[in-house]
């Protein structure tokens, strides 16, 4: 998972779309202080993802992702 040790791109998109990985994950300290807005409880990869592409998209884009069904029933991602 590079992706989440990247800094964001200077530029951003319009759309982006993707199939992230599930599974928790285990963080270093400055990862976890990187995406600590998601995280609630244990990291979950997804939800990890899904803030990436939040930081990746731009005002007004569209962001269509594979998500399994806790995205939106879970109690992590209220």
């Amino acid at each position: 998972c590079d992706s989440l040790r990247r800094s964001p791109p200077k530029d951003r998109f319009d759309l982006v779309i993707g199939n992230p990985p599930y599974g928790r994950a285990k963080l270093d300290a400055e990862t976890r202080e990187r995406y600590k807005r998601s995280l609630y409880g244990h990291a979950n990869l997804y939800g990890l993802f899904t803030d990436l592409a939040l930081r990746h998209t731009k005002p007004g884009g569209v962001i269509a992702y594979v998500t399994p069904t806790s995205f939106l029933a879970g109690v992590y991602f209220k």
